[in-house]
């Protein structure tokens, strides 16, 4: 059993790995700002945490004898970073951690996808950052992206919404690409079952890939128009016009809101570069491992989402 402080666990990705740990064996503390609690469970614990004080945060997981962290702190800006650094110092500054688990669960994260995504940096600093620890097992998981985006909102997830590619409520389609171009999908609750699997493994990879399906865009608009009974509208964005930081507004939201188009463009390049494909030689996908665990496919989810008659499992 495990003693495991989730960062980040009021809300999100980490919200699903704090509702999939609640039903197991390890006791769980999750580590908020507020302290407000959110689950009705005998094994969670909320705790009030100060990211800014290294000190505090080690006597903390001392004082709980906490010995694995897994962060789901979302890594937005140089402050959300400096948290999880600061989380990583206090970590292995604790007698009682041994563990660790940092907030990536996206794309393999180096310098090449940190030209691509400006996020990614922090992803790198903090891999950095654990690279130099002394004491900490750690893993840093890879899923290429959710799936559940496209399932949103008739499945159950704890993402917020974010729209892009296919619009599938709406019938529309914006493909990067030619639509062929392969990537990694990965449904949120199937990595939170990953990750209990992880905890009682005695060994961790320093990079573990964990992979719903690997499918194309225009695999999922089949996928799309067959179970929702409908042909949908399509245009494609070349990676030319993307690059020049051009891209088709899927939605009224995309259209008035920046921040929604330049998400866009760059997942749209990185998908068109195949960054979103995650490696499947040299033993970076970990699926194998745990021959029990079944996950969810995109194929399986748009059809459950989106028909009157979901296939069976």
């Amino acid at each position: 059993m495990s003693r495991i402080a989730v960062s980040g666990g009021a809300g999100g990705l980490g919200k699903t790995f704090v509702q999939a740990l609640s039903k197991t064996k390890h006791e769980v503390f999750v580590l908020s700002r507020s302290q407000e609690r959110q689950l009705d469970s005998s094994n969670v614990k909320y705790i009030k945490v100060d990211y800014s004080d290294i000190d505090s945060i080690a006597t903390l997981l001392e004082t709980n004898n906490i010995d694995t962290v897994l962060s789901a702190i979302t890594m937005e800006s140089s402050t959300t970073s400096q948290a999880q650094l600061n989380l990583i110092l206090a970590a292995e500054k604790s007698i009682a951690t041994k563990r660790f688990i940092p907030s990536e669960f996206g794309v393999i994260a180096n310098a090449e996808t940190a030209a691509l995504d400006p996020y990614a940096k922090y992803w790198v600093a903090n891999a950095e950052a654990l690279a130099k620890t002394k004491t900490l097992q750690y893993t840093r998981i890879s899923t290429g992206q959710f799936m559940d985006y496209w399932g949103m909102p008739n499945i159950k997830t704890t993402l917020n919404p974010f729209t892009w590619a296919i619009d599938i409520e709406n019938g529309v389609a914006a493909i990067p690409g030619t639509g062929n171009e392969k990537m990694s999908m990965t449904y949120t609750p199937d990595v939170a079952q990953f990750i209990i699997k992880m905890l009682d493994e005695p060994d961790w990879p320093v990079l573990s890939g964990f992979v719903g399906q690997d499918v194309t865009f225009n695999e999922m608009l089949g996928w799309a128009e067959s179970a929702t009974g409908r042909k949908f509208k399509v245009s494609y964005d070349s990676i030319e016009k993307l690059e020049k930081g051009e891209v088709t507004n899927l939605t009224e939201l995309m259209a008035k809101e920046k921040f929604l188009r330049d998400a866009t463009i760059m997942f749209g390049i990185m998908t068109v570069t195949g960054h979103i494909f995650l490696p499947d030689q040299g033993g970076f996908r970990v699926n194998e491992r745990f021959p029990d665990l079944k996950v969810m496919t995109v194929e399986k989810l748009i059809k459950e989402a989106w028909t009157k008659n979901p296939i069976s499992a």
